[in-house]
């Protein structure tokens, strides 16, 4: 952690000002990169405290901020506003903010004033006049007050910001150089008339606006984040996947109608499943939002960016599924059949990562079984995703997997065949093929004994035990693979190695394919002192190649279910 940084944050503590700890940020060829875990994709890099609930915890314990933050690697800090620092921040970022200055005497002012980016911020006393609200926006000018429950904070020098440019106090201006000024008289009286209604300032548009005029590049984002929030913020039953799912359509035509260009679908999904969740937490905190409480929701909502926890998210349509016409319908959720040995269904479902701020696609594996099975599959997606529950009424979960026939009605079909039908194939590579799993384990049992050179003069004999030894052939002289037959099964089948019914005969019907022979070589040889007779099978050259081809998985053998497992081959 920079050393200026813990130094400045202990001097505003020293000044009475609370300090918030936030997310640092780091630029490298202009792309900002925030500590939060979202990283690039981060909405806010570099401005939004760390945790939720930063209110609770701007401090002015100097020996408690020096420890939390030299326990962070990256770091920017905030001031908090209003009464319990005693001060508020100022800010313009463009002319006419710069021109409403000039005007209301902001320029005169000896206070201190730091800049960042593109902005200019005054730090002037706070007033007990000043109403009640945590941001107030209005001739170009943003007054930070730090009214109400919600708070607002700045971030502060030597921070960084998202451009790569560091915050700066103006020279002569530090808070060393001066003390916090009071507002301006006339400001603070057009403060207080605004907010009362009674200025002539235009107040922010409605987050409804946006369904009025055309939005072009820059703003589409946030206002898109606006008109989400409102639309979630206002729903009266939030974990209905019926409002879920019209929330989304609403803002999807939003996007689709009156933005130019239209935002990528994914970062329209992304957007919708954030407020969403962000508007859960306001209304489990609280059962009831009046009006006034919303719009000062959605004031702040752009400000501070706060985090959302992993453990808001809801389900069913959150999750990508949809609802139409009275039943669900996979949505974005896909089905890849892998013609495995055995058959794996795989369901791809996408999943909203809240500290990433994006989607990822999450794989779930299921076998047959499981997938037939609507409890299996949602213990399934559940352990795999960490997060989505879909079964949390189960009856439910049932019917929507499953479908449903009930008397006198249609029936509907379940999701289980709506993704059947939709689905994509893929062929299966080795490691997916059970027959290829089992022709590896019977090579390398076959293979612990290596072949002798071709000028190898001995003849060799066969191993008493049964296990692999390579004999010359009495007909050609070639070298042929001697072995008891269940012997080296033995060795196959033994620890996690389980072989399943019916797999030993398979493999060799599969072999005896290959190969082209009809039975498998066997002979019988004495072993022992006293001369007893022992069979072995005997693999030559193309034996070896047909169990070597199986096991890469590249030789399956199509008439091989012709044969029933309970159906012997003669060795």
């Amino acid at each position: 952690m920079s050393q200026d940084v813990v130094w400045w944050a202990t001097q505003y503590a020293n000044y009475g000002w609370p300090v918030v700890v936030c997310h640092g940020v780091t630029v490298v060829d202009g792309v900002a990169t925030c500590s939060c875990g979202r990283g690039q994709n981060c909405l806010s890099p570099g401005k939004h405290p760390v945790g939720n609930e930063w209110q609770k915890r701007a401090s002015t314990d100097e020996e408690h901020l020096t420890d939390l933050l030299m326990s962070r690697e990256l770091s920017n800090i905030g001031i908090q506003w209003g009464p319990n620092s005693g001060v508020i921040d100022i800010e313009f970022d463009d002319e006419k903010g710069r021109a409403a200055a000039k005007r209301w005497g902001l320029e005169e002012l000896f206070t201190p004033t730091f800049t960042s980016a593109r902005s200019t911020h005054r730090i002037c006393r706070w007033s007990s006049r000043l109403p009640e609200q945590a941001v107030i926006k209005f001739d170009g000018l943003e007054i930070r007050i730090g009214g109400g429950d919600r708070g607002s904070q700045s971030i502060v020098p030597p921070s960084q910001h998202a451009s790569g440019v560091s915050y700066t106090w103006v020279n002569g201006f530090t808070p060393e150089d001066c003390e916090p000024a009071d507002i301006p008289p006339e400001l603070l009286n057009a403060i207080i008339n605004f907010a009362n209604g009674k200025g002539d300032a235009p107040r922010r548009p409605s987050a409804n606006a946006v369904l009025h005029k055309k939005v072009g590049e820059g703003s589409r984002h946030d206002e898109l984040v606006r008109y989400a929030a409102r639309k979630s913020i206002e729903c009266s039953n939030i974990d209905n996947p019926v409002n879920q799912q019209e929330i989304f359509r609403e803002i999807s035509m939003v996007n689709r109608f009156q933005f130019d260009p239209p935002l990528p679908e994914q970062e329209v999904i992304d957007i919708w499943q954030h407020e969403m969740a962000w508007a859960k937490r306001h209304k489990l905190a609280k059962a009831t939002v009046d009006d006034e409480e919303k719009d000062a929701l959605l004031e702040e909502r752009l400000e501070n960016k706060e985090d959302v926890e992993e453990e808001d998210k809801t389900i069913f349509a959150l999750s990508g599924l949809e609802f139409r016409d009275g039943e669900w319908f996979p949505g974005r959720w896909k089905l890849t059949v892998l013609h495995s040995d055995p058959v794996t269904y795989i369901l791809h479902i996408p999943v909203y990562r809240h500290d990433l701020g994006k989607t990822r696609m999450v794989e779930v594996n299921l076998d047959v079984e499981q997938f037939r099975c609507p409890q299996k599959t949602a213990e399934a997606i559940l352990a795999k995703t960490h997060t989505v529950i879909v079964d949390a009424v189960p009856s439910e979960w049932t019917e929507i997997w499953n479908g449903t026939k009930r008397k006198g009605q249609a029936p509907v079909r379940g999701l289980k065949a709506k993704l059947m039908e939709g689905h994509e194939s893929q062929s299966a590579s080795a490691e997916h093929c059970r027959f290829a799993t089992v022709a590896g384990w019977f090579l390398d049992a076959l293979s612990i004994t290596p072949k002798p050179d071709d000028d190898d003069d001995e003849d060799h004999e066969p191993d008493v035990t049964g296990m692999p030894a390579w004999v010359r052939s009495k007909k050609d002289g070639k070298w042929e693979l001697w072995f008891g037959w269940q012997r080296v099964w033995e060795m196959v089948d033994r620890g996690k190695r389980k072989l399943e019914q019916g797999e030993i005969i398979t493999c060799k019907k599969m072999i005896l394919k290959l190969s082209g022979d009809q039975s498998l070589a066997t002979s019988r040889h004495r072993v022992g002192e006293q001369g007893i007779q022992r069979r072995y099978v005997r693999f030559s050259g193309k034996h070896l190649k047909a169990l070597e081809a199986l096991a890469s998985g590249q030789k399956k053998v199509q008439s091989e279910t012709s044969f029933s497992n309970s159906e012997e081959i003669p060795i």
